[in-house]
């Protein structure tokens, strides 16, 4: 009767080292406050619109996937420029990065080696994605930033974005 009674017991003991792991929080990228970490990965968001619009420009199959990495390119670039300009109004002294990040160069990595429809589907897939994490982030800060002309860039940015959302849904209708 002694062992059975300490079962229980044992068995938390187990169970406990693990319970803080399913506490945390399951999204990987949070969105942050900082201005420096905002507009990093805003800057490489939009690179990485830029680089796989132009291979859908180039790789794409069907019209729309050609014409939507083209909008793409156009629009990613003009948010560059809007981030740029919003970060010498606030006054901070960031640069924003000029290279991908680790998971941004697998994707175009995924897109470089796609051919055909598998491109397509592999592009739009991605786009959803990237749409959806943008979206997140510029709402995030907006939100919860910790500068004023960034916050109201991220705002504005975070409606394009919705209307790049909204255009991929129709292009996967």
């Amino acid at each position: 009767m002694r062992q059975s009674a300490l079962l229980p017991v044992i068995a938390a003991l187990f169970v406990m080292p693990a319970a803080p792991l399913f506490a945390q929080d399951p999204s990987p990228n949070p969105s942050p406050t900082s201005a420096q970490e905002f507009v990093t990965q805003a800057a490489i968001g939009d690179m990485y619109e830029v680089k796989a619009g132009k291979l859908a420009e180039r790789k794409g199959v069907s019209a729309g996937v050609k014409s939507f990495g083209r909008h793409m390119v156009m629009a990613h670039t003009e948010t560059t420029e809007k981030l740029k300009a919003a970060i010498a109004k606030s006054g901070l002294s960031i640069t924003p990065p000029s290279d991908l990040d680790t998971k941004h160069q697998k994707m175009l990595d995924q897109l470089n080696s796609a051919t055909g429809s598998d491109f397509d589907q592999t592009y739009l897939s991605q786009q959803e994605a990237a749409h959806q994490d943008a979206l997140k982030l510029m709402q995030g800060y907006s939100n919860a930033g910790d500068n004023d002309v960034l916050k109201k860039a991220a705002a504005a940015t975070a409606r394009v974005v919705r209307q790049h959302i909204a255009m991929l849904a129709k292009l996967k209708t």
